[in-house]
């Protein structure tokens, strides 16, 4: 079907679609950061079969979440290539007849457009870098890093081969000096392109081309960053992380009393360039600067794209359902936050770290006790679960199913099934984790689509991309975890194109004075840096967080 001179396409485009098409066509990288549910497969799709007609590539490889490359493969190309392709999913497997079809695949003449769609787990090891260079090399190729958010981490095994695997690293010494990427065109594509902090866009756009940003990454953290610097006892060495409100407020009441620049930047172990822009700044409190000059970097090659921008979606609505602790938990959690250690029923729990600890202390808030044994982690459930109970009496006066509950841990999942089933029919109530199979997983979807399965219990990783679940509304958090991007991803599976109710309703379960409140405020401050990198001004973004 063709919608626009120049272009064809076969599914009919929204507006917003033809005009990322038009500002990202022809263009050697590009970052389309459009939020979940806009469409950005289909505007890829787009651009590379129109590439293809005018013989300027002639294969793609599609680099995703494990899962969401093969749902590339079965739902969104058929849906939307308005060419011939063939496709190959990749699986790691020493068959000979699969090695064969590979090898063909990768080095037969293109007589279609190849769709090669891998997932990104694979690029964890060098082990299989070669073939995909093979494919590079013997096809004029399109790599797209779909949710990129997964290359973030500059260190980790898979950004480093994705970035300088797929490309010929120049070195002096030990120093690199060029990267030339092996493909003719790359892409970059998430609706998140902010998960934690500015810091997660300097890998990604590193891979579209090397130094786009003009900085390595410890200059960028640098710039963009406001960071203090913590020595280890007795030690030399030490770290540097991110300064905290309560530093920023020392900083200006250093300031205010008249110290220098120079004075409190020695005292507070960050830069002077940090002070300055603190003591010139008074409104933020966010440990981040220039982030104008960041999104002005950045705006030449991406194509940015919100829900509110461009469809007509009902709106999001929020509600909180409090509960109280009971005793057991109560007494748990207080020696747990203050002691470290607690006893439930004889079992012993040893909190090692902070981290560890705000995990024990969210699975104590969802009627859980975590104990430490030698044979691994097992939990004991309390007498009592709040919150379980709290989700029943909900769901009795909620008639808008089928709904979807969020939980994050495997034992709240697995609770929280068991209970609905003695509520409702055994059939209306599934569950889906890590331990279930891909097959099961896409039976229960299926099932839940077509109204067959009233309440779906989940976690966010399981099902917070890829899926297009908006035949229901409503959507239950039993717990979250600290990511932002998850909870992003999860909520639009039901927030997209093709939802037909007045509202979405989002219901976290709250256990009231705990971390439960401590975790949605997290998301929250994560959430407004992300509004502000897709488009807010710097003054709004200063107003909404403080």
């Amino acid at each position: 079907m063709e919608c626009e001179a120049h272009f064809i396409y076969k599914t009919v485009p929204y507006k917003h679609q033809i005009d990322a098409v038009h500002y990202l066509y022809g263009k050697e990288y590009f970052a389309l950061l459009m939020e979940q549910g806009t469409g950005k497969s289909k505007v890829l799709i787009d651009i590379v079969s129109n590439l293809f007609l005018e013989k300027k590539i002639d294969a793609v490889l599609l680099i995703a979440p494990n899962g969401v490359h093969n749902q590339w493969s079965e739902e969104q190309i058929p849906l939307h290539s308005p060419i011939p392709y063939t496709d190959l999913v990749w699986e790691h497997t020493t068959s000979s007849k699969a090695q064969r079809e590979l090898q063909h695949f990768i080095t037969d003449k293109a007589v279609s457009l190849k769709w090669f769609c891998v997932n990104v787990e694979a690029f964890s090891r060098d082990t299989h870098i070669p073939l995909f260079q093979s494919f590079l090399k013997r096809n004029r190729t399109f790599v797209i890093v779909d949710e990129s958010t997964r290359i973030k981490s500059p260190t980790a095994a898979r950004t480093i081969n994705v970035i300088q695997g797929l490309a010929q690293v120049i070195k002096v010494g030990k120093r690199i000096t060029s990267i030339l990427p092996l493909s003719a065109y790359r892409a970059i594509a998430t609706g998140t392109m902010v998960t934690n902090s500015p810091y997660d866009l300097w890998s990604p756009f590193e891979f579209l081309q090397h130094n786009y940003l003009g900085l390595d990454y410890f200059s960028f953290r640098n710039h963009y960053g406001i960071e203090t610097r913590v020595n280890l006892p007795g030690s030399y060495r030490g770290y540097t992380r991110k300064i905290t409100s309560k530093e920023i407020n020392s900083v200006r009441v250093y300031i205010d009393s008249g110290r220098s620049v120079e004075e409190v930047a020695r005292i507070m172990a960050i830069s002077e360039s940090s002070v300055r822009f603190l003591k010139d700044n008074r409104s933020v409190v966010a440990p981040y600067k220039n982030l104008d000059e960041l999104k002005s970097r950045i705006a030449p090659i991406s194509f940015i794209v919100r829900k509110s921008d461009c469809l007509d979606l009902p709106p999001k609505i929020y509600e909180k359902i409090y509960v109280e602790l009971n005793d057991e938990q109560k007494k748990a959690y207080k020696e747990l936050s203050k002691e470290l250690t607690s006893n439930y029923n004889g079992a012993e729990l040893s909190v090692l770290n902070k981290v560890s600890l705000l995990g024990r202390l969210s699975q104590i808030t969802g009627g859980f006790f975590p104990a430490s044994e030698t044979e691994g982690q097992k939990t004991t459930p309390f007498t009592q679960n709040p919150k379980l109970e709290a989700l029943v009496d909900d769901l009795c006066e909620c008639s808008d199913f089928p709904v979807i509950v969020i939980a994050f841990h495997v034992a709240e999942i697995k609770a929280i099934h068991a209970r609905l089933v003695k509520e409702y029919e055994g059939d209306d109530v599934e569950y889906i984790c890590g331990e279930v199979g891909k097959s099961e997983r896409a039976t229960i979807i299926e099932r839940f689509k077509h109204g067959d399965v009233k309440i779906l219990v989940a976690n966010a990783r399981t099902i917070g991309t890829g899926y297009n679940l908006q035949v229901s509304h409503v959507q239950y958090f039993f717990s979250n975890s600290y990511s932002m991007e998850e909870r992003e991803q999860v909520e639009d599976r039901i927030h997209r194109d093709g939802q037909r109710s007045a509202t979405v309703v989002y219901k976290d379960i709250i256990a009231r004075n705990t971390i439960d409140e401590k975790v949605l405020s997290v998301l929250k401050s994560k959430r407004d840096l992300l509004d502000y990198m897709r488009g807010k001004s710097i003054h709004e973004f200063l107003g909404e967080v403080q």
